[in-house]
């Protein structure tokens, strides 16, 4: 045995919970696709970035505006990698979410074979690959087509390669990651977390050691130079456009994913687990036992802290160091098929709870019929960003983004929904899209049609002489 005695015996018991968790996933992720997150604005917005310049060929921001992942700065490799597999599959919503759930599920795998070359235990590598397509942070980026699943992707095969000691590859892989969003920086976090692990032997032999930091070197300088042949027309706006970024979302990933950007409190579970799992590791003294398990989860609390944007979606990076302390825990007490039963009944009892209210809700008769019922001429249409996927190949203006609203166009259609009347909520420097609307045109209603319970509009906007 090498960092800790393993546990590789799998118990009826633990047979059973595989069947139920694989079972569970694979329901899930069929099931709740287009219902999880019935709209989400990144979603179509992502999406529409790689259609707009892959398919229409025009400007990527053109429909949604630009930002972090206009692709001028950072995401063309999932760009290259979504379009060529959405122009043989078809650009649906559920076709992205399709592309995203596979690399997942191959971020899943490649922790399963960084945790057995790490010495812990097949059973305990493979619960955890288990639990990151369970768990809400990764289930959710899964069920997305925005950058996360790809970046995380790239992170968790980079890191994969580094323990492997494949340092050429990992450093490239973490540059790719880094182009595809720049919270793949994040591997180096996880790379200073196992370096720091190493014994004593691993540092002494110095001879050795420069050439393992010349390969990462190498790996890294090959992926720098991919992102600057990609990008280097906006090298001078890219530091301009980060911190841009970073003020817009300030404070704490972990903060917002568990207290702020929740429903039904119901992270509010996992982080009371998290925090007895911990007050264990401490009181126990299990931090004697293996330095990576401390030292990941400190190094990335510590991140989450520096890291200046605070958008819950960053949360799949940080929740591995969760898993990991939790899973050790439980392990040595002798009782991890019992931790990994506490977490997949915390996300179980929320994803029965999406099925229960949200199992009525069509989206593709909501598809089709909008589409049908919107006049096929030239004008633009405006509605909600999932209204987007019915009228991707025209002009389309998101109601949630009054700041790329074209006021000078004389005319077009309008979607009113539940949403609208309500009042998107839109940039909290300008005015709601509805108010704004008011102020040029007027509309006529051409017709009205239920779906999904849910009352539309389909109106004429004439601007105002």
């Amino acid at each position: 045995m090498t960092l800790f005695e393993k546990q590789d015996h799998f118990s009826r018991f633990s047979r059973i919970l595989l069947v139920i968790i694989i079972v569970s996933i694979v329901a899930s992720y069929v099931g709740l696709n287009l219902i999880y997150n019935i709209e989400n604005v990144d979603d179509a917005w992502s999406l529409s970035f790689m259609y707009n310049a892959f398919v229409r060929h025009i400007p990527p921001e053109a429909t949604f505006g630009g930002g972090l992942a206009n692709l001028k700065f950072f995401g063309m490799t999932q760009a290259w990698i979504y379009s060529l597999l959405l122009n043989c599959i078809g650009w649906t919503k559920p076709n992205s979410h399709f592309v995203s759930m596979l690399f997942m599920l191959g971020a899943a795998a490649a922790w399963y074979g960084t945790l057995t070359t790490l010495d812990f235990s097949r059973k305990f590598s493979l619960f955890f690959s288990l639990l990151v397509l369970w768990c809400e942070p990764f289930f959710r980026a899964a069920l997305l087509s925005r950058p996360e699943s790809l970046t995380f992707f790239f992170v968790s095969m980079a890191f994969f390669f580094l323990v492997r000691e494949r340092y050429l590859i990992a450093g490239f892989l973490a540059m790719v990651a880094v182009e595809n969003h720049p919270m793949g920086i994040v591997f180096f976090v996880y790379a200073a977390a196992w370096a720091a692990a190493q014994h004593a032997a691993y540092w002494n032999n110095w001879r050795l050691l420069v050439k393992r930091a010349l390969f990462l070197a190498a790996g890294v300088a090959c992926g720098t130079a991919y992102y600057f042949g990609l990008h280097y027309h906006y090298l001078t706006e890219t530091a301009h456009m980060v911190r841009a970024g970073a003020a817009d979302l300030p404070g704490s990933v972990l903060y917002q994913y568990f207290f702020v950007c929740v429903n039904y409190y119901r992270h509010w579970a996992d982080f009371i687990f998290f925090s007895c799992c911990l007050i264990l590791y401490f009181w126990k003294g299990l931090y004697r036992e293996n330095r990576f398990v401390l030292l990941f989860f400190l190094l990335l609390l510590a991140a989450n802290f520096i890291n200046p944007r605070g958008n819950f979606q960053y949360i799949p990076y940080f929740y591995p160091a969760f898993l990991l302390l939790s899973l050790f825990v439980f392990e040595k007490l002798k009782r991890l098929e019992w931790a990994v039963l506490v977490l997949f009944s915390v996300f179980f009892v929320y994803n029965a709870s999406v099925l229960y209210r949200k199992h009525r809700y069509n989206f593709d008769e909501y598809i089709t019929r909008l589409r049908g019922a919107v006049p096929g001429d030239n004008l633009p249409v405006a509605g909600s960003t999932n209204e987007w996927y019915a009228f991707k190949d025209r002009a389309f203006y998101p109601a949630v983004c009054t700041f790329y609203f074209d006021t000078a166009a004389p005319a077009f259609y309008l979607i009113e929904g539940d949403d609208f009347r309500r009042g998107f909520p839109g940039d909290k420097r300008r005015p709601l899209f509805k108010e704004r609307l008011a102020l040029s045109y007027s509309g006529t209603v051409l017709k009205s049609l239920e779906i999904n319970n849910e009352h539309f509009d389909i109106k004429l906007m004439k601007k105002n002489r």
